[in-house]
């Protein structure tokens, strides 16, 4: 995530190749030839591309010896503290994205160290901590980061999942209520809240907030278009929100996972045929992207339910399990 931007030149030495490496441009923040919000973008850019060939520890070590110069920096002032801040953050978020998620949570308490009022680095400490499973530590850093941005609504989001991992209903619905208070037409938070009535007690009536939810009208992102449909269908709706779907798909091309929205919907129909062709569909746009396939599938399952899910995974995209 870029958090520097300037307009100024980029002014490091190009490799022999043309382009500055990441040692080259590293060198020039040290040597105080560069400004490091200047060429910020390029660390950044350049430390993803390294990694993602299996250079981690190289490109760590390299941001270390940046990490270093801002440190014994004599007299730093806000800047060079949110220079130093943002190093840290980089190689946590590296460590993160690349298989070292519990060396993460280090480098970014040490951007919350040198940057207290920062929201980000509490941001990523939730994410690590959730992955490793540190639910209590996971929902402590949510908690900071509400209280130092909370205008950030997918926080709320993000704890209120926690919280329902511990079972505690009451601050589930009052971490929701919250974020409707202030966003009354978060669909998500909306949908997890009917959600969490629904599987609290299986015979609520969540009518009301389903009928608040559907007369929400704006400009959907792909999340709240899946919810709608789905909460069209929970209501006896299905035939709308297959004509939504339509409509949506003339709009909006290239978001092929409608196909696979009105293909579950069509399942619950039990019109198999017309199922089956939305998902030759969405096979032929992206049958040799397997890991989209699984994610996009997953998507919909976390909203629709998983049972006919697995059916199409095992019969149309993915590789059968053999014993």
């Amino acid at each position: 995530m870029n958090r520097k931007t300037s307009g100024k030149k980029n002014t490091a030495i190009p490799s022999r190749h043309g382009k500055p490496t990441l040692a080259q441009i590293c060198n020039k923040v040290i040597e105080c030839e560069d400004s490091f919000e200047d060429v910020f973008a390029d660390i950044e850019r350049i430390a993803y591309e390294s990694c993602e060939k299996g250079k981690l520890e190289n490109v760590v070590n390299r941001l270390e010896k940046v990490a270093f110069f801002f440190e014994m920096l004599e007299n730093k002032n806000d800047e060079h503290c949110g220079d130093l801040a943002d190093v840290y953050l980089l190689i946590g978020e590296l460590c993160q994205q690349f298989g070292r998620v519990g060396e993460s949570v280090t480098w970014f308490h040490k951007a919350v160290v040198v940057s207290d009022r920062n929201a980000l680095p509490y941001q990523r400490l939730a994410q690590s901590y959730t992955e490793l499973g540190e639910t209590d530590k996971a929902i402590r850093s949510l908690e900071q980061q509400i209280h130092l941005s909370p205008g950030d609504y997918f926080a709320y989001l993000h704890l209120a999942d926690l919280y329902e991992k511990l079972s505690d209903d009451e601050q589930v619905e009052s971490c929701l209520d919250t974020l409707l208070e202030r966003d009354p037409d978060n669909l998500q938070a909306l949908h997890k809240l009917i959600v969490h009535h629904e599987k609290r007690n299986p015979e609520v009536n969540s009518a009301f907030l389903r009928k608040r939810l559907l007369s929400i009208h704006k400009q959907y992102s792909e999340l709240e278009m899946i919810i709608r449909s789905y909460h069209l269908y929970r209501q006896g709706h299905a035939l709308d929100a297959i004509s939504e779907i339509s409509s949506w798909e003339k709009r909006y091309p290239d978001r092929t996972i409608l196909f696979l929205v009105k293909a579950f919907i069509l399942q619950f129909l039990n019109n198999e045929e017309d199922a089956y062709a939305e998902l030759m569909r969405f096979k032929k746009k992206n049958g040799k992207r397997p890991s989209y396939v699984r994610n996009k599938l997953d998507e919909i399952a976390s909203i629709f339910g998983t049972s006919s899910m697995e059916n199409f995974k095992e019969e149309l995209f993915l590789p059968k399990k053999t014993a």
